[in-house]
């Protein structure tokens, strides 16, 4: 069946080929067969303008599904962080607090990096911005805990 008769329709297998390309399988081989076809057949159809335009909508689709979860992270890692370091720079020992806000620092710091090679430049820009926010904060609060910085001195 055909949408018209510049655009046909892709079939069934078509689809799930294309599908388990930009989702789920790592091979080409891998693709064809769970699709049910042969891998000459995708080698084939990897040529039709169709099933390209097809693939192309299914990655841009990906993408923006990975950019909504990467920013949706990201609130949520900056939202936990600050609590944790706002909790453990109040902790009553100082030296425990110290070194636990500045595990938790590494690893937020090694996620948002993590973070940022998954997504686009303006994305990335948010991200190592954060960081470098996160960095700061990580810092006055283990300065704080260990009490070599006053709270009224932050800046």
């Amino acid at each position: 069946m055909r949408k018209n008769a510049e655009q046909p329709e892709l079939t069934a297998a078509q689809r799930e080929a294309a599908r388990r390309l930009v989702f789920g399988y790592a091979t080409r081989a891998q693709a064809a067969e769970a699709a049910g076809v042969h891998y000459n057949t995708l080698h084939r159809w990897l040529g039709l303008p169709e099933f390209r335009a097809h693939l192309a909508e299914l990655e841009a689709q990906r993408d923006e599904d990975v950019r909504s979860e990467a920013r949706s992270l990201l609130a949520g890692a900056m939202r936990g962080a600050k609590k944790a370091i706002d909790k453990a720079a109040s902790s009553l020992d100082g030296a425990d607090a110290a070194s636990d806000i500045s595990s938790l620092g590494n690893m937020l710091h090694t996620y948002l990096k993590t973070l940022s090679a998954q997504v686009g430049p303006v994305e990335r820009h948010a991200v190592e911005a954060t960081v470098r926010t996160l960095s700061d904060e990580v810092q006055a609060a283990r300065l704080i805990a260990a009490g070599e910085l006053a709270p009224d001195d932050e800046d």
